[in-house]
Formats: C-alpha cells, structure tokens, sequence
C-alpha cells in the first residue's frame, strides 16, 4: 500500500484531505456537487436580506419535514437551534444533545432552554473519556484517516438517536460557512490589515514576537508569506516551525494548496469561498456523511441547500460580520423567536475535552499509537518533549490525526 505522502501531511496540518484526493496514492475522490460558488454580494439591505433567508429556511425544512417523525441534533449553537425553532412550526420535533463531562464543554444548559420551547421531546446522551476508548476502533473503520475531533460527537449522537426509529434528524452545519460564523473570518479581516505593512517588515519582527504570545506571532508569521498562502497558514494547526518539526520540510505549498488560487475582492468572502469549495465538502459533509451511512439514518441541514447558498452568496459581507459578531444577519433574523441568551452568545463549535482526556484518561493510548508507535512518515519527539508541560496552544487536534492515521495504518499495512 503506497501512502500519498502530499495528502498525508496535509492532512496532519488540517485534519482532512486535500480536494479531490485519498491516503493511497493515486486515489481519486468525486464530488456529488459543484462547491463553486459565486459570491456577487447583491443584497445589501438588512430587513430584505432577513426576509429571504427566513423564508428560504422555513420553505426547505417544511417541505422536508412533511409527513416524516423527526428528530433534531441540537447543540445549543445558534445554527441548530434556529432550525429546531423553525422545523417546530411544521412538525413535532425530537431533540437530541451530547454532554461531556468536562464542565467547560458542557453546553447541554443552552440546549435544554431551546428543547424546553420547541422540543415535543428532548434526550442527553453523555460522553465520557471511556465511551470515546471504546469508540476508537469503530470511527477507525469507519472513517479512515479524519482528523476533525467532532466526529466523535457526532458518530456517537448519530448511533444513539438512531434507536429511536424516526425518518429524519435535522442538524445546523453549513451556517457557519455560509452565513460567515467562524471567528477565523474576523481573523482574516484583521490580517488584511497587512496590506499596509510590506512583507519585509513582518520578517524582521516575526522572530521577536514570541514575547508577545502565540497571536502576534502567528500574525506576523502570516505577514512573512504570499497573500496566496496566508489563509491557509491562518487554518493550520500548526506553525511553519511546529510543520518542519513534524515532516522535515517547508508548509507553502500546503498553504497555496488550501486556498487553490481563490481570491475575492472581499477579505470575508474570499474565506468563505475557500471554505464552501474545500473545507466543507472535504470535512463537514464528509464527517456528517459518513457517520450517517454507517449508522443507517438520514440527515438533512437547509444550510447546505444548493438554493441556500446560493442566496448567501449573494448578501454582503458586512451583512454576515458585524462589530464582534459573526453570523449577524442570522441572529437579527432570529430576536424574536429564539432567546437573546442564545441569539448572542459567543461562538463555541463543537469542542471535545480531548486536550484533558489525553492528558490524563486516554494518556495511555498517545503513548501506544503515536509516541511508540514505529513509523516513518512523521517525528514525534518534539511534541512528546512538551505532552507533559503546559501547552500555549492545544495539540490535541494533531495527536487525535497521529492516532487515527497510525491505528488506520496498522490495521491496513
């Protein structure tokens, strides 16, 4: 079996495959959809641009939903709750939320206020470090080499809803992406501030940086970099000395790779196209898919709908991000049917504690599959000199790709 090395250490630095590509050399992935969307940023007017993405909502969930026993994923976020709201009107919804036991992660609270309003039924599913032991081996068969940690929420919600025999569970993803949610959008505007600094500046105060903590110095590390690069290092998991330490060699053309030679006159649209042609069919839809099809249920998100996106793509950019808030339009659109606790609340993503479990619970598993584990396609040593010491930034991203990818491989060999 020949490794696509490219795809590989792509992989380790996003936690999924470069498009259109496999872990096997030569592997070829098809889409079943064009993810090339035009952004023309027509709609620039707040109560027209509200009106038409409640309506197209309300329309694609009730002719979904018609006829069918529901069921919903509902995280608490903004994005699930508005559809459970919504897809409430046209039928009787059954919620579904995951806890874990780590308090800091834990948002079933939110959940419970939005169920409590909209839900006919609602159920909590609590996972814990040695429910995830358990489900290792099942996502490894399952998923191949994937790295985006909310597949472990999600495949566990998706097998323990499917008891409950309904026809349809309704999920939130694509709101993000679409209606510009993400706070690495912000980030972006932020850096397009460096327009005005030439890229030698940001050399020669890049290496002194580090005095000012991992954000400046990421910041100026983008600023060192191609403009056709720097969305990319800005999505990494990794910096460009963390990418050497890891592979031996130099991260651009992963970088380049990532945004493929998008580019928008608009900094928040140039993101979001990137991450509706790439990030989204090559991580969200897979993770959710997958799942999915193992587990023998159908889901549906109106975010994704083709005529959805399209629309979103036709609203301005300072329609989506306003002040500190990302998805602005979405939570105007909402005051008045969902509570303003959910409405305004910061974004937080569908985070797993794996930073603690890895630490301390599931140690003995980092240890077996990815620092003693015999490979050649990745050094280890530099983050195995620091597992034990006070992280600055969270590894636990790139240990859960080092695990699933090494545990894959041996099974596969």
């Amino acid at each position: 079996m020949n490794i696509n090395r490219f795809a590989l250490n792509y992989y380790l630095m996003y936690g999924h495959m470069p498009r259109g590509q496999t872990i096997i050399e030569g592997g070829i992935r098809e889409y079943d959809r064009d993810w090339n969307y035009i952004f023309t940023e027509d709609i620039t007017n707040e109560s027209q641009a509200k009106q038409k993405i409640l309506e197209q909502l309300n329309k694609s969930i009730r002719e979904k939903v018609k006829g069918k026993k529901v069921g919903a994923f509902l995280s608490g976020g903004l994005d699930s709750s508005t559809v459970v709201a919504l897809a409430s009107k046209h039928t009787d919804i059954t919620s579904f939320s995951v806890k874990f036991d780590k308090e800091d992660f834990d948002e079933t609270d939110k959940a419970k206020i939005v169920a409590d309003r909209f839900s006919k039924e609602h159920h909590v599913f609590e996972l814990t470090a040695e429910k995830i032991r358990e489900l290792i081996p099942e996502l490894v068969d399952v998923y191949g080499p994937f790295g985006d940690t909310s597949m472990i929420p999600t495949y566990f919600a998706f097998k323990e809803a499917k008891k409950f025999n309904l026809d349809l569970f309704l999920m939130g993803d694509g709101g993000d992406e679409t209606l510009g949610g993400y706070n690495s959008y912000k980030h972006y505007s932020i850096i397009s501030y460096q327009q005005l600094l030439p890229r030698f500046v940001s050399s020669l105060i890049h290496p002194f940086s580090y005095a000012f903590g991992t954000k400046a110095n990421t910041f100026f590390e983008i600023g060192t970099l191609p403009w056709n690069q720097r969305y990319g290092r800005l999505m990494s998991r990794l910096s460009k000395e963390e990418f050497r330490l890891l592979i031996g060699e130099k991260p651009n053309r992963y970088y380049e790779e990532y945004v493929r030679d998008i580019f928008e006159s608009n900094f928040i649209s140039e993101a979001q196209r990137i991450d509706l042609g790439h990030y989204l069919p090559d991580d969200g839809i897979v993770k959710v898919e997958t799942a999915a099809k193992a587990i023998g249920i159908n889901t549906y998100s109106p975010f994704i709908e083709d005529d959805f996106i399209k629309l979103a793509c036709k609203i301005h950019p300072k329609l989506k991000i306003q002040k500190r808030y990302g998805k602005y339009l979405l939570r105007r659109a909402m005051e008045g049917i969902l509570p303003r606790v959910i409405i305004y609340q910061d974004k937080q993503g569908f985070g797993v504690p794996l930073k603690h479990y890895f630490k301390n619970e599931l140690r003995d598993l980092v240890d077996k599959w990815v620092f003693d584990y015999k490979q050649d396609f990745f050094e280890t040593e530099w983050l195995k000199s620091i597992m034990d010491k006070e992280w600055e930034k969270d590894y636990s991203k790139l240990i859960w790709s080092m695990m699933i990818f090494n545990m894959w491989y041996e099974k596969n060999k």
